[in-house]
């Protein structure tokens, strides 16, 4: 659920961005006209992973998890949503799966 929510608020955070792809200007539209709120979502969204990663193990452990998936997440998208718009739609895949495959397992 950590990855989920960390995947969500990079997004939110890299949607207000300027260097956001032309390609999915309609997201981008909506993420720079709010503004504000989409900076309380990313940061909400990144708060409550930095919790789900400290909850299911040691503090020092979980921020140190935190970091490496915040710093995967970022430069991923970083790299691969300028290539192609369909993308997206793999995050969101995995955005369904990782908790489908947490309540399985």
């Amino acid at each position: 659920m950590g990855v989920a929510f960390n995947i969500l608020g990079c997004i939110f955070l890299y949607g207000k961005s300027k260097y956001f792809p032309k390609s999915l200007d309609g997201i981008g539209k909506i993420f720079k006209k709010n503004t504000v709120y989409t900076r309380i979502m990313g940061y909400g969204l990144l708060t409550i992973s930095m919790l789900f990663f400290t909850n299911a193990s040691d503090i020092a452990t979980g921020l140190i998890l935190f970091a490496v998936t915040t710093f995967l997440v970022l430069s991923t998208m970083v790299i691969a949503l300028p290539i192609h718009k369909n993308f997206i739609y793999a995050f969101a895949f995995f955005l369904i799966t990782i908790p489908l495959i947490q309540i399985l397992f």
